[in-house]
């Protein structure tokens, strides 16, 4: 099932994929916290986290580089992201459909709001999380794709739902520990990293319309 892309999935992947750099966040570089154990002094890990502190206190989110995740995990989940969000037919995408507000399956776009707005959400959303979690994961009725584009949606989208999260716990339990350093009061609970419902997935798929004619980049508030 799994198969190395070589042919352009039609996204900017790499930096030298971007043309305007004008509006593009300068990202945050987590190559002292995420490398190989011994390779960064404890000063360089200190250092990089206390950037991504000051980031996340000035604007409320921060952009990333540096993780350690593999481009190719990446790029299957992006590919993978396009069969399901664009290629496969919609009664396969209705096939795995979110029921009664459950944060798991897909969700045709101008189905949920925008935000505290009037205006319906224009964004297609394909939501998962932890195997183990509950609710469980919702994928498409086994049938409706072949088998092994199936297989590969879902071990794309797991594989990488998977490395988010493990690289999500260590970053968080680093910046409780960096302000616990400089002197801040702090209790991160013990439970956080084996709860498989403290993370969830959301993959988009945003087709421009005529409200996003604001000569500013499409940003969306999901993660």
């Amino acid at each position: 099932y799994k198969r190395q892309i070589s042919e352009d999935p039609g996204y900017p992947i790499n930096a030298g994929d971007v043309d305007d750099f004008s509006t593009t966040p300068v990202p945050t570089d987590l190559r002292a916290l995420c490398g190989p154990p011994g390779l960064h002094s404890n000063e360089e890990r200190l250092h990089s986290v206390r950037n991504l502190i000051e980031e996340l206190q000035r604007n409320g989110h921060a952009m990333i580089c540096g993780t350690a995740i593999s481009r190719f995990l990446c790029r299957d989940a992006l590919f993978a992201s396009n069969l399901i969000l664009k290629e496969a037919d919609e009664s396969v995408r209705n096939s795995c459909r979110s029921k009664n507000g459950v944060l798991r399956g897909y969700t045709p776009k101008c189905s949920e709001q925008s935000g505290s707005s009037d205006l319906k959400d224009m964004i297609q959303k394909f939501r998962l999380g932890s195997e183990e979690g509950d609710p469980r994961n919702v994928w498409p009725v086994w049938g409706t794709l072949d088998e092994d584009t199936d297989e590969y949606i879902r071990v794309s989208f797991q594989e990488y739902h998977d490395s988010l999260r493990r690289l999500a716990i260590s970053i968080t339990k680093s910046i409780y520990e960096t302000i616990s350093y400089d002197g801040t009061e702090h209790a991160l609970s013990s439970s956080y990293a084996h709860d498989p419902n403290s993370s969830l997935l959301t993959v988009i798929n945003c087709e421009c319309g005529s409200r996003h004619d604001t000569g500013r980049p499409l940003v969306t508030s999901h993660n």
